[in-house]
């Protein structure tokens, strides 16, 4: 397998090189909000249905610019399209943890999620364009791989840096607004390297369909994507966001020992995106999803009941490894049956789906957790119904549709 990630690596050209040392800087500054903004809110005596309503304001952020933004890749340089989003996202990190009230942290919480979602809707068309199709799942899997190697870089040495920052500023809340506000030069890193991407633009048939002729004419192709899409991230938003909290109200650790803890699922991640091409080669994309999907629930339950730590941290790491090494096998899945001139729409629509999801899911798991007391059980088994009934939309919607390109593959052939 390492020779195949080598030759992957080999065959990629210049300009996706430069896109994934980008995706190595975004990644690491993403990972610093991501691991520590809720202990940060939380810190200042934010109630869990706030600090969701901070989460979903990102997904807010995302929702609103992944249509237009996706129509403009789909004819625009991205260089300097992605450079300007990296730089917003580095100003938007730098300014978050001092803004002075909660909606002043929804408004910068905005910004950060309006420029990561430039980044996510650009990843797949500009690997598409910049990738022959012998590697091109590889590097769709090394896309992944490489921002979450750097998020576990970013979550281990922020936890680490406000654990030794605290007593030296006298309050762990600045020790940990600091190490936020960090986050802002790694933006302002990747914009500059994204500035150096040199790519023609793209051509633009003008005898191909417009734009209003592709979404009808894909609309039903689009919907069956997005349906499942939407469900899995209710159920991820509601979640994800709290296990921070949940580790240290359960558990008891420290801001250091979440950081290390993210640090770990995040190699765990990689491995799971790197083990990606197996999966599908052994059970194709629409059963790789479902199966990775399935499995990753039991260790939701786990989570759910468990009170040992070895064992919730466990269950974190696989849980995260199985459920986002299926990430791949989707986009590629979407890229692979989504023909030419719908290919930035549809991804586009992923992102919109994903985010309506992340509005809903943080606010949910925020009321949630204050009506109930606290209690992470409940939470934990919403969260395995979302996943549930995801995989059993991603399988009767998606599988003839994969079924039917590799019959009209065959034919061709």
């Amino acid at each position: 397998m390492i020779k195949r990630w080598s030759e992957d690596w080999r065959e990629t050209g210049t300009q996706a090189r430069r896109y994934l040392l980008g995706c190595a800087f975004l990644g690491a500054a993403g990972a610093l909000p991501w691991t520590l903004l809720n202990l940060y809110l939380d810190r200042l005596g934010y109630t869990k249905t706030d600090i969701g309503s901070v989460t979903s304001m990102g997904a807010w952020g995302t929702i609103l610019v992944s249509l237009p933004a996706a129509y403009i890749l789909a004819r625009r340089r991205a260089g300097r399209f992605l450079a300007t989003a990296a730089f917003i996202c580095g100003l938007a990190l730098f300014a978050l943890p001092w803004m002075p009230s909660l909606g002043w942290f929804r408004a910068a919480e905005f910004a950060v999620g309006l420029s990561f979602a430039i980044h996510h809707i650009a990843v797949a068309p500009f690997i598409y364009r910049h990738t022959g199709e012998r590697e091109r799942q590889g590097v769709f899997a090394l896309a992944e791989a490489v921002g979450t190697l750097a998020s576990v870089i970013g979550s281990f040495t922020g936890g680490h840096l406000a654990d030794l920052l605290t007593p030296i500023l006298e309050s762990d809340a600045l020790a940990l607004a600091c190490v936020l506000s960090g986050a802002g030069f790694l933006g302002l890193a990747a914009a500059i390297i994204y500035m150096g991407i040199q790519e023609e633009a793209p051509v633009v048939d003008e005898a191909a369909p417009k734009i209003l002729s592709v979404v009808r004419g894909h609309l039903g192709t689009a919907m069956r994507f997005v349906t499942p899409h939407i469900v899995l991230g209710v159920g991820a938003g509601a979640c994800i966001p709290f296990l921070s909290l949940y580790f240290r109200e359960r558990f008891g650790l420290g801001d250091g020992d979440v950081g290390t803890l993210w640090a770990v699922g995040g190699l765990m991640t990689a491995c799971g995106y790197l083990l990606a091409p197996l999966v599908s080669r052994k059970l194709g994309l629409v059963r790789g999803i479902v199966a990775l999907e399935l499995a990753s629930v039991i260790f939701f339950i786990v989570l759910a009941y468990t009170n040992h730590l070895v064992v919730a941290v466990i269950a974190f790491l696989f849980r995260g490894a199985l459920m986002n090494s299926g990430h791949p096998l989707f986009m590629n899945l979407v890229m692979k049956v989504t023909p030419e001139g719908a290919k930035e729409f549809q991804n586009g629509m992923q992102s919109v789906a994903w985010s309506l999801g992340w509005v809903l899911g943080p606010v949910v798991g925020g009321v949630i957790l204050d009506s109930t007391g606290n209690d992470y059980s409940i939470l934990m088994l919403t969260t395995v119904g979302f996943y549930t009934v995801s995989s059993i939309l991603t399988y009767v919607l998606l599988q003839p549709l994969e079924r039917r390109h590799d019959e009209q593959a065959e034919v061709k052939a």
